[in-house]
Formats: structure tokens, C-alpha cells, sequence
């Protein structure tokens, strides 16, 4: 497994980037829906298990 991020993931935390920078007072709410996504969480799963469970 490499370290290069999906395409698709990245997008993603791209658009809650630009979506942050843009507007200081927005409050995310909502994330924990849009981060418990299967591909986000087993992309996670497979970094902290290669890097021997360290953040």
C-alpha cells in the first residue's frame, strides 16, 4: 500500500478545506456522517495498521 491518497478522498478534504477557508464561521455539525464513509474509514484502518497503530 502506498501512501498517495485516493483521488476520491482527497477531493473530499478538499471541498471541507475550501469550504472552511472560505467561511471562518461555518460550523461543521454534520461531519460524522461524511467521515464514517467505508472508503475513508478503510483507507484509516490500512495506514494505522502498516504504521504499527501510531497516529
Amino acid at each position: 500500500m502506498g501512501l498517495k491518497t485516493p483521488e476520491k478522498i482527497r477531493t473530499f478534504q478538499r471541498k471541507i478545506y475550501l469550504k472552511a477557508k472560505a467561511e471562518p464561521d461555518y460550523r461543521f455539525y454534520l461531519l460524522y456522517d461524511k467521515v464514517c464513509r467505508k472508503d475513508i474509514l478503510s483507507r484509516a484502518y490500512r495506514l494505522a495498521k502498516a504504521n504499527g497503530g501510531i497516529a
